[in-house]
């Protein structure tokens, strides 16, 4: 800062320092251990005279104290909070629990197991839940008024593979009719039709009754005379199921 000095000028007609730094001096008369005179005195060990008098000082450190005893607080009760969520998550009383993958998950009693997957929407599907672990048969499923367990529809799908019922080509369950034939098995399924050998051609094998070639020689036709599980007559030809 600016330093004026004129002999004789009385201290109220000296001008004001503008602005000081922490090196800057003030000269003073200074009494200290039973002596007095004059010092020169930085703006920085005034400052830390008057902090330390004050007890800013002290205020400060207690304040930095406090800071970090809440912080840790803090972080002991988020902790705390998260073992807390971790203990209960996927438990019955406690709450859903999400995997990495975004699946529903639930507890064994050590670890999460994924329960549910969502299977995203796409342009002609919407989105779907997916069970991903096993269901058991008592699992009850409703449509209308209608309520069957998963055991009850195992059984009945099972059937449907047997002798007694079959899926005709517009998706409905029928029974196989009594006098159901049995198709050749040299028979060859060629998407909608069913293809001949060529020994059936030459005579050297006849087709069941109710059954003929097609003009071409290896194409099965059919009269509908006969009824041959696994097929349906299309029009005139015989076509896989």
């Amino acid at each position: 800062m600016a330093t004026t000095n004129q002999p004789g000028q009385p201290i109220s007609g000296l001008p004001f320092a503008d602005s000081v730094s922490p090196t800057d001096a003030l000269l003073g008369i200074v009494t200290k251990a039973g002596g007095t005179g004059a010092n020169q005195v930085t703006i920085l060990v005034l400052a830390q005279a008057i902090s330390a008098a004050i007890g800013l000082d002290d205020a400060v450190a207690a304040a930095q104290t406090s800071a970090a005893s809440a912080a840790a607080k803090a972080e002991a009760a988020g902790t705390a909070a998260s073992d807390a969520v971790t203990a209960i998550r996927g438990k019955a009383g406690g709450m859903a629990a999400l995997d990495a993958l975004g699946q529903l998950s639930l507890t064994d009693g050590k670890s999460l197991v994924a329960a549910l997957k969502v299977m995203p929407a796409t342009q002609t599907t919407p989105a779907r839940l997916a069970t991903a672990i096993p269901l058991d048969g008592a699992t009850q499923f409703q449509a209308g008024d209608t309520v069957a367990t998963l055991a009850d529809l195992l059984t009945a799908v099972s059937g449907l593979g047997g002798s007694q019922i079959y899926i005709d080509q517009d998706g409905f369950v029928r029974p196989v009719p009594s006098d159901a034939q049995t198709l050749p098995s040299d028979l060859v399924a060629d998407g909608g039709r069913y293809r001949a050998p060529a020994e059936y051609q030459a005579g050297m094998k006849f087709l069941p009754a109710g059954l003929f070639l097609n003009s071409d020689g290896e194409t099965v036709m059919t009269d509908g005379s006969q009824f041959f599980a696994g097929t349906w007559a299309n029009g005139p030809l015989l076509s896989p199921l």
